[in-house]
């Protein structure tokens, strides 16, 4: 459960185990009472709890969460092939105008759409013609070319002296930005 003031934190030991999409995990924090606690001030224990049986000898998950391979690279040093929760951030404005993170299988892009289709519609009370519908459409197949050509060709190759869990890193990288 998360609350506005909850920010997310590595735990050393815990976040060593390695990820399982949709994986039932629950983290608990209790606070031990004072007379439970012998000198100084008592520390609030973490615990990490999987919600499927385990088999001895079994590798053990965790669940970070639906993330984009963006995420998952910068915060736990990972990637996943094929990550449906892979994202394209589409950004209207300039500097300070507003970006729109959109999923596979355009989810999220209701907000974009409605953006762009009102830049092209003659009223806000009227209902957006053929026409706006087709230019809004071209707008933002632009969008998502440009962001597209941007990006490299392929993986960089392994001469260059990446290492091959980069390469394929971003290898997954490429894909998730790929339509």
């Amino acid at each position: 459960m998360s609350a506005p003031s909850t920010q997310p934190i590595l735990i050393p030991g815990v976040d060593a185990l390695n990820h399982a999409r949709g994986h039932p995990v629950s983290w608990l924090v209790t606070f031990p009472d004072d007379e439970d606690f012998s000198g100084g001030s008592p520390l609030p224990v973490i615990s990490l709890v999987i919600h499927s049986p385990g088999i001895l000898g079994q590798e053990l998950f965790n669940n970070y969460g639906p993330k984009p391979n963006s995420e998952l690279i910068l915060g736990y040093g990972f990637s996943l092939a094929h990550n449906p929760d892979d994202t394209i951030v589409l950004k209207i404005g300039g500097i300070a105008g507003n970006k729109w993170e959109i999923g596979r299988n355009a989810q999220g892009v209701e907000g974009l759409w409605k953006e762009i289709l009102s830049n092209f519609s003659q009223s806000s009370e009227e209902a957006p013609t053929y026409e706006d519908v087709l230019d809004a459409s071209g707008m933002l197949q632009e969008m998502v070319q440009t962001l597209i050509e941007r990006l490299p060709a392929n993986a960089p190759p392994e001469a260059q002296g990446i290492r091959p869990e980069v390469a394929t890193m971003f290898s997954h990288y490429l894909e998730g930005m790929s339509p």
